[in-house]
Order: C-alpha cells, then sequence, then structure tokens
C-alpha cells in the first residue's frame, strides 16, 4: 500500500461486554502494520457514536487523504458495526452507509474484526445451555 494512503482503525469500547479489550486490539493490529514497513499514517481511535465515525471519515476527505486500510473493532448488529451502549444502541441503516462518503483509495480494502454475540437458550429438557453463535458482516461496507 502506498505511503500516501493512510490506515483508519476505529473501535469501540462501551457496546457490550468485552469493550475494554478492543482498544488492545485496535492497537496490536497497529503495531503489526508498522512492524510490516508501513511507513504513513494510521489512525487508531475509539468511535463510540455513529457521529464519531462520521467525523474521522470527514477530516480525513477534508484534509484530502484517502483510506487504504478501514478496519472497524467492535461488536456487529443486524446492519453490521455497533455503536453506543446496550442500553442506548445506534447503528448505521444500510441506507446511511450507502450514502456515506468514504475516501476509499482505488485498491482499499475494509475489514471487520467482530466479537461474536453469544445467545444461549436451552438445548435439553435437562437445561443444559449452549452456545449459539451469529456473525453478520455489512455488504453495504465494501470499498467499490
Amino acid at each position: 500500500m502506498p505511503e500516501a494512503e493512510i490506515i483508519v482503525i476505529i473501535y469501540t469500547t462501551l457496546y457490550r461486554m468485552g469493550g475494554h479489550q478492543f482498544p488492545i486490539v485496535a492497537k496490536t493490529l497497529a503495531n503489526e502494520k508498522r512492524e510490516n514497513g508501513f511507513g504513513g499514517e494510521i489512525i487508531c481511535e475509539a468511535a463510540e457514536s455513529k457521529s464519531d465515525v462520521l467525523k474521522v471519515f470527514g477530516e480525513a476527505k477534508a484534509a484530502g487523504k484517502r483510506i487504504g486500510e478501514f478496519h472497524f473493532v467492535g461488536h456487529s448488529g443486524m446492519y453490521g458495526p455497533m455503536f453506543g451502549t446496550v442500553k442506548f444502541p445506534e447503528q448505521f441503516s444500510p441506507y446511511e452507509w450507502e450514502q456515506m462518503e468514504i475516501p476509499f483509495a482505488e485498491k482499499a480494502s475494509a475489514c471487520f474484526h467482530l466479537a461474536v454475540a453469544i445467545v444461549e437458550k436451552p438445548a435439553h429438557a435437562d437445561g443444559v445451555k449452549v452456545p449459539l453463535r451469529t456473525m453478520r458482516i455489512p455488504r453495504h461496507l465494501r470499498p467499490t
């Protein structure tokens, strides 16, 4: 990836359990990019709301920067990444994702490192709980 392009890594910390581990994952990912020879700018920051995400993309666009790699570290809901808290959740609708102006570079990539929600449901009459794992990756977040 050309050094003129930037890497953007955003993560959440407030939505659901385990959020305190996402900054560690994000910073490890940023360090690996540097160790593997990327010498350009890496933006690695928390995005706890939809407006935080829009701000990151807006600032990159205003500065004339192109995103070569985008990474999200957090939880996923029906339409993709979750922001906010469980009590006051936020999520972009498919329409919002389609309308968003993300300054992707020509050969950009977008990766979603998602925590899998575990829902417990009785599997047998004896009440044994079996974890069910679900994960949805939004189709609207693919660079064009």
